[in-house]
């Protein structure tokens, strides 16, 4: 059977691939913004590469000392190899010349690249928060508070984003002002601080060779994160045999608290379901009486076959000197779940949520946590991480002692480093997570409380 001639366009098409491109384009002087987008977006095209647009945004030009001027940055996605993808500039430049003074990529991706400007304030979900936000949109001119939004609008009208939504949509919820009750609060900075002088030396002891900050290890209860940051699990069930009375009563409380904090209800029984409640009190009685055993090894612990979801909880402290970590996601994508289009639509909703409640108040000083919003949906990021900054899409977490920071599990992200001369930053950090998912990469197998071999 004949074939149809193809021409060396088509022949090179098999060796591209889709990229997503993040465009700023500096206009002629006099364009106004709506009509530069309308002229690129309408205009440039490009048939053989598949060119799309899809989302624009006014920002300011720092190139410029006028605080007025700006510049529009804009997304699309085309078909290219070997980088070819800047040609998308020059295309610009030359389609709409007469209206655009200058085109430059600045981010290229072989995924949907993330398009939010946002702050801790525009995710923050806090009754406080939401007040402010009505209050300022009755003030606004008619253009509202943004993508952070969220309950009803100032003349009462269609519903904003509820806190579920705009977490599906922007991979973060917080709380900047303490969400937890004193006393709950008072008891978890005492048994957060008892677990890590446990485990500190019960690591001197047993495994001397170490060299704490400066060594890599993982242990089954702690991990190191770079530096001077580690990672210390409370105590599971199964873990009774190596851990001490009080020890397990801690943590009899803290899994205690995960069930009743007040994320559970706002954002984590929405999204991964509702657990069931006679589990939870057997597995608590269990606990607090000293009778809980080990399950087989090849078979889940009893609160994954019964429950939704189930919980971690640890505490990660950063001490004086702990330097800035790398961009990274603590979650992969699932395999066989779906993945975002270049538009940023169609992902697989979150197996897991986590949530960094601070036990201090969080600075720049102390350090916090800062996030890339919108980088769940894609696993084509890694490695992309300095394009959260160009791209202005970073959320500095920084909350109160007891206030909290929730994303999902996928989201990429990084510990800032700890400038103070003696504080050191502890967190808790809860991992919700769906029934079958099961933990495998973030610690080791031999416990920090048994005398190394």
């Amino acid at each position: 059977m004949a074939h149809e001639p193809c021409s060396v366009e088509d022949l090179w098409a098999g060796d591209r691939s889709r990229v997503g491109v993040c465009v700023s384009i500096t206009p002629k002087d006099g364009v106004r913004y709506e009509d530069l987008q309308r002229e690129v977006f309408d205009r440039v095209r490009w048939p053989d590469r598949d060119l799309r647009w899809h989302a624009h945004r006014r920002a300011r030009d720092d190139g410029k000392s006028d605080d007025d001027a700006w510049v529009m940055e804009a997304t699309a996605s085309c078909l290219a190899s070997s980088g070819d993808e800047s040609q998308v500039a020059y295309r610009v430049e030359g389609v709409a010349h007469d209206v655009v003074e200058e085109c430059e990529v600045l981010v290229s991706a072989p995924c949907h690249v993330p398009f939010m400007d946002l702050t801790l304030a525009d995710v923050d979900i806090s009754a406080a928060a939401v007040a402010r936000a009505s209050r300022d949109e009755a003030r606004d001119d008619g253009d509202g508070r943004g993508p952070g939004a969220f309950g009803r609008d100032a003349a009462g009208g269609e519903p904003r984003e509820s806190p579920v939504q705009m977490f599906l949509r922007t991979g973060l919820a917080a709380s900047a002002a303490s969400a937890v009750d004193p006393d709950d609060l008072a008891r978890l900075v005492a048994v957060a601080a008892r677990r890590v002088a446990s485990a500190e030396k019960a690591l001197h002891a047993n495994h001397p060779a170490i060299r704490v900050g400066e060594d890599v290890f993982a242990f089954r209860e702690m991990g190191s994160r770079g530096g001077r940051r580690f990672d210390l699990l409370f105590p599971k069930p199964e873990w009774d045999a190596d851990e001490s009375t009080e020890a397990r009563t801690d943590a009899a409380f803290v899994r205690d608290f995960a069930t009743r904090a007040p994320w559970v209800p706002t954002l984590v029984e929405p999204i991964l379901g509702k657990n069931d409640k006679s589990a939870d009190d057997d597995a608590h009685a269990s606990i607090e009486s000293g009778t809980a055993r080990c399950d087989a090894q090849d078979e889940p612990p009893r609160r994954h076959r019964s429950n939704a979801w189930w919980c971690d909880v640890s505490v990660v402290y950063s001490k004086p000197g702990a330097p800035a970590q790398d961009w990274h996601c603590d979650g992969r994508h699932l395999a066989g779940e779906a993945r975002a289009d270049f538009t940023g639509l169609g992902a697989s909703p979150p197996y897991a949520v986590c949530v960094f409640c601070p036990l201090i108040d969080l600075d720049a000083t102390v350090g916090f946590t800062q996030f890339w919003a919108g980088s769940h949906v894609t696993d084509g990021l890694i490695g992309f991480g300095a394009a959260a900054e160009v791209l202005r899409g970073c959320v500095d977490g920084i909350a109160n002692k007891g206030g909290f920071v929730a994303y999902d599990y996928r989201t990429m992200h990084r510990g800032m480093g700890n400038r103070s001369g003696d504080t050191t930053r502890p967190v808790l950090q809860f991992l919700y997570a769906r029934s079958n998912y099961r933990e495998t990469k973030n610690y080791g197998v031999r416990s920090v409380f048994r005398p190394g071999t």
